[in-house]
């Protein structure tokens, strides 16, 4: 995709304006400010110069007279340049600081490569299944701008050595047949390397939910009787989560309504500054990050710091309250709040500003947050005795320290005889908040305003 570097897409949303003090606010311009890299044309070709630069976002290639200069990252400060132009000079001494509107001819986007392992999503170890028909099920992000045209999958599967004649594995992508492997006598794992390029219309077409799903199914045989496979313990599959994909990905196709999902596996948060509200802003941030992808990894630095190979947000004390600009995310502390709320699906231009959203909208009514959007699952104890189960969240989960705190607890238990007795107690920090008989009935509990010292709990049947 060709695009003349003056000529920025800018689409301004104004939700309402008004005086919120966080003390001096930074107006952010229109000018963006890049790291050049020159490269000599007689040495480097484009594909060259992408090959190079394939694991850094925002990269644009200009042909000037005598050479190609690769301009890498997209910032609206001079200080994110600046950190970015610490961590390339000594591979690139020749790199510098410059403006995107400096350039005059007509530039190109360069795909940037992705490699994400499934240990960077959340499988903290490896995936295994028993039996003689093993069925392993995983999935990876697909993001718009993905391109499986030069993607391919890299799996590295175990199973049980030495099994017999007619077991195999095999592979789908989406639902289709990636390949069919024997295992017949082999003791030694699976490295397969399997491309994308033969499914790219299939994926391109009809992945909409952002995650493309792969399964691992064995057919397993220790024995010739088919009761004794039944009944063996010796039959296993194991993909190993260092197992990854590799993708290209077009750079210019950042949308501020997939910001969040599209940072897999990492995002960087930068406070731009120590006080309160910056700080409160940067908890909100990580809140949403995690309630958007549990899995991902988010890092907190403090400014100047940009995270090259992935996206990057800085909170700070701005008169917009959402700008963003490449794979970078400018936010207000009121901006941060905001994140994940309806509004910011409504953006959806490659550079967006916010001037001021609604102070009242996002303090006054909180935003409901599932256990399950959290990464938690439904919790099941049994016995008999005292039951316990626990859940902690953490302080950034909850968008930082609540003023007021509400709890939907939806629960059921065993039927319990009118003679005999049960009690639920809900804790907070170890303080008891609530206290109520079980009955016979299904158990519906609703405890409100926890925070302060103050509740209501209502039961029905």
């Amino acid at each position: 995709m060709t695009k003349k570097a003056p000529c920025t897409l800018l689409l301004a949303i104004i939700f309402s304006v008004i005086f919120t003090s966080y003390g001096h606010c930074e107006s952010l311009g229109n000018e963006i400010f890049t790291v050049a890299i020159p490269f000599a044309q007689e040495q480097f070709n484009k594909d060259q110069i992408t090959q190079k630069m394939q694991s850094y976002r925002d990269v644009i290639l200009f042909d000037e007279q005598k050479s190609r200069i690769a301009a890498v990252g997209h910032y609206l400060r001079r200080q994110e340049a600046t950190a970015l132009l610490a961590d390339l000079k000594n591979e690139y001494p020749e790199a510098r600081i410059t403006s995107l509107n400096n350039f005059t001819t007509p530039g190109i986007f360069l795909p940037w490569l992705s490699r994400i392992q499934l240990n960077e999503l959340g499988y903290q170890s490896d995936l295994i299944s028993y039996g003689p028909h093993p069925y392993i099920a995983f999935s990876f992000p697909w993001t718009p701008g993905t391109q499986p045209e030069n993607g391919r999958l890299l799996l590295r599967i175990r199973h049980t050595p030495l099994v017999q004649s007619f077991s195999s594995v095999h592979v789908k992508i989406a639902g289709i047949s990636a390949g069919m492997y024997d295992i017949t006598q082999n003791h030694d794992p699976l490295s397969l390397s399997i491309p994308l390029a033969p499914f790219s219309d299939f994926l391109n077409k009809n992945i909409h939910d952002g995650h493309l799903n792969v399964t691992v199914e064995g057919t397993l045989r220790l024995f010739d009787d088919i009761c004794k496979n039944q009944q063996s313990n010796e039959l296993w599959l194991v993909v190993d989560n260092d197992s990854l994909i590799e993708t290209n990905h077009a750079s210019d196709t950042v949308l501020l309504n997939r910001f969040l999902a599209d940072s897999a596996p990492a995002v960087m948060v930068v406070a731009d500054e120590t006080n309160k509200d910056i700080w409160q802003g940067v908890l909100s941030t990580v809140a949403a990050a995690k309630a958007a992808v549990p899995s991902i990894n988010v890092s907190v630095a403090m400014s100047p710091a940009v995270n090259p190979f992935g996206h990057t947000i800085i909170v700070g004390a701005f008169d917009q309250d959402m700008v963003l600009e490449g794979s970078t995310l400018y936010l207000s502390p009121e901006g941060a709040r905001a994140l994940g709320d309806k509004a910011a699906a409504l953006l959806a231009s490659p550079r967006v500003i916010v001037q001021k959203l609604e102070h009242t909208e996002w303090n006054q009514t909180g935003s409901p947050l599932a256990f399950s959007s959290l990464g938690f699952q439904t919790a099941s104890v049994k016995g008999v005795g005292e039951l316990v189960t626990q859940t902690s969240f953490t302080l950034p989960q909850i968008n930082g320290f609540p003023k007021s705190l509400t709890a939907v607890l939806h629960l059921t238990h065993t039927s319990i005889p009118p003679e005999d007795k049960g009690f639920l107690k809900i804790r907070l920090n170890g303080h008891l908040i609530a206290s109520q008989r079980l009955s016979h009935n299904l158990y519906f509990a609703l405890c409100e305003n926890i925070i302060p010292n103050t509740h209501r709990c209502s039961r029905h049947g």
